[in-house]
């Protein structure tokens, strides 16, 4: 038994995933599934920590059943704008929900290039006068997107071999960065042109 304010939580053994939606009028666009990587606190404080994530390619009927599952929490729980939600998946191929994050999430930026339009301008839609947008959806073989987030204590004055090896190797075959750090607040950034 758990002490009072607390609770016990089951341990289940699989992969993390967090998957991005829209919603609107009892309704949710299904905007993509990623796999989610944890960045462990050093003195063991935070052993999920968030680490960052990498879109996934997914089948027809998990993307169905993901896409009913966003749909049936938005009518739920009258879910307006962009939401997550951060899922197990077992050995067995079996989905179990961690949790519902009614806002936007920390890797729903990894949806942004696909939009038709800023994810931000499809939020105020969403939130304002109910419209959902008609997101396109992820061609097979389309580029992977990821995100890895490094905590600053974690660096202890030096940039981990990794992330140099990436940094140095430049451009793509299309002539674009391959890393880039989130720009400086304050900083303007013309839509559609990298980093």
């Amino acid at each position: 038994s758990a002490a009072r304010g607390r609770y016990l939580q089951r341990f289940i053994t699989g992969t993390p995933f967090g998957v991005s939606y829209i919603g609107a009028g009892g309704t949710a666009c299904f905007l993509g599934l990623a796999e989610q990587f944890s960045s462990p606190a050093v003195d063991g404080s935070a052993p999920y920590r968030y680490g960052g994530s990498i879109t996934t390619p997914i089948g027809a009927d998990d993307r169905r059943l993901l896409e009913e599952f966003g749909a049936r929490l938005a009518d739920e729980f009258a879910l307006r704008g962009l939401f997550g939600i951060d899922l197990i998946r077992d050995v067995a191929g079996r989905w179990y929900l961690l949790e519902v994050n009614p806002r936007p999430t920390a890797s729903m930026d990894l949806w942004e290039s696909s939009a038709a339009s800023s994810l931000i301008a499809w939020h105020v839609a969403a939130c304002r006068s109910g419209d959902l947008p008609s997101p396109t959806p992820a061609t097979p073989g389309a580029p992977l997107r990821g995100r890895k987030v490094i905590y600053s204590g974690a660096l202890r004055g030096c940039v981990p071999q990794e992330l140099t090896e990436l940094l140095l190797r430049g451009p793509d075959d299309c002539g674009q960065r391959t890393v880039a750090d989130v720009p400086a607040a304050g900083t303007l950034v013309e839509p559609d042109r990298p980093l």
